[in-house]
C-alpha cells in the first residue's frame, strides 16, 4: 500500500526499479521490524516510511508514506501503526488474502491446472492469449524451497526476484514451496539458458530446487510439477551439497523407490537369482 496524490495513481515503478529496492540489503532487514521504520534515501533520493502488515507472522503487505512533498514528523509514525493495526485485523479477517504475485489472473490459471479435479473453463484460453502464451509452448517447471526463516523472509519478495529473471514467467507459492513456472518459447531460451541462469538465484539466496523435464503441454503442468517435486525431494536425499536436481537425473531412483515402496527388493528376483545369490554367499 503507498499514500500518493490521486493524480499519481497510474504513476508505477518499472520491474528494474522494483528489483533494485528488493536487492538493497537494507530491504533484506526491514522484513524483520513490525513498527514503523524509515527506509534509507540512498536508492531513492528521498526517504520512505513504512510498516508491515503480518499475518500468522508472514509478511503479506506494506504501508509505504515517500518523503517527497513533505517532510516526515514525528506523528507520521502514530498514524502509520494505528492504519497498520487496522489492515492487521482486516487481513485476519479476509477469507481471501493478496496474491503473492503481481500475475494475480495467471495464478488463478495455474491453481486450475494444478487441482485435478477443477473443469477448466474456456476463458482460460483469452487468459492464456492476453499472456502471450499458448498451451503448446515448450515450459519448465521449478519447486523451490526456501531455507530462510519464514518469518522474516517474504515469499512475495522471493517470487519478484525470480520473475525479473525472465521475461513473462511466473511464481506463486504452493504447500510451503515456491512454483516457479517459464515458458520457454516465449522467453526464446532453452531448458539449460533457464537452468543457468536460475541456480544463481537458488545458490545466492540459499534455496534448493527441483525441475521437472520438458513439456509442451500446458495442461499437463500438476505432472510435471510433481516431478520437480519429487526431484527435489529424492535430490536433497541423495546430493544435499547441491542446490538444484534435474527430474531427468533422478526418474530411475524415484521409480526403484515408488517400486519398492510396498514390497523388499529381494521379493523381485527370480529363485534362480536367489540360488546363486546365496551360493556366492557361501
Amino acid at each position: 500500500f503507498m499514500l500518493f496524490h490521486p493524480e499519481d495513481r497510474y504513476s508505477f515503478s518499472t520491474d528494474e526499479e522494483v528489483a533494485n529496492l528488493t536487492m538493497h540489503p537494507d530491504f533484506e532487514k526491514s522484513l524483520r521490524f513490525l513498527s514503523p521504520m524509515v527506509f534509507p534515501s540512498d536508492l531513492t533520493s528521498y526517504r520512505i516510511l513504512y510498516q508491515n502488515i503480518r499475518v500468522e507472522r508472514k509478511n503479506v503487505a506494506r504501508i509505504v508514506a515517500c518523503e517527497t512533498d513533505f517532510p516526515i514528523r514525528e506523528s507520521d509514525f502514530l498514524i502509520m501503526d494505528t492504519v497498520t493495526r487496522v489492515l492487521n485485523i482486516a487481513f485476519k479477517f479476509s477469507h481471501s488474502y493478496i496474491h503473492l504475485t503481481r500475475h494475480a489472473r495467471m495464478n488463478y490459471l495455474i491453481d486450475c491446472l494444478l487441482d485435478k479435479s477443477t473443469t477448466l473453463k474456456d476463458d482460460l484460453d483469452t487468459l492464456l492469449e492476453n499472456y502471450g502464451w499458448k498451451w503448446n509452448d515448450h515450459y519448465i517447471v521449478y519447486c523451490i524451497k526456501p531455507e530462510l526463516d519464514n518469518a522474516t523472509e517474504s515469499t512475495y519478495n522471493t517470487c519478484i526476484r525470480l520473475e525479473n529473471q525472465i521475461e513473462k514467467s511466473l511464481s506463486r507459492e504452493v504447500d510451503g514451496h515456491i512454483l516457479y513456472l517459464v515458458n520457454l518459447t516465449y522467453a526464446k531460451l532453452t531448458y539449460d539458458d533457464v537452468a543457468s541462469r536460475i541456480v544463481l538465484q537458488i545458490r545466492d539466496f540459499f534455496m534448493k530446487a527441483g525441475i521437472s523435464n520438458e513439456f509442451s503441454n500446458l495442461h499437463e503442468l500438476r505432472m510435471y510439477y510433481q516431478q520437480a517435486h519429487m526431484a527435489l525431494y529424492i535430490g536433497e536425499k541423495s546430493r544435499k551439497t547441491i542446490w538444484s536436481y534435474r527430474f531427468s537425473d533422478y526418474a530411475v531412483p524415484y521409480m526403484m523407490d515408488k517400486l519398492l515402496a510396498d514390497m523388499p527388493f529381494d521379493f523381485f528376483c527370480i529363485p534362480a537369482l536367489k540360488t546363486l545369490m546365496e551360493y556366492d554367499q557361501k
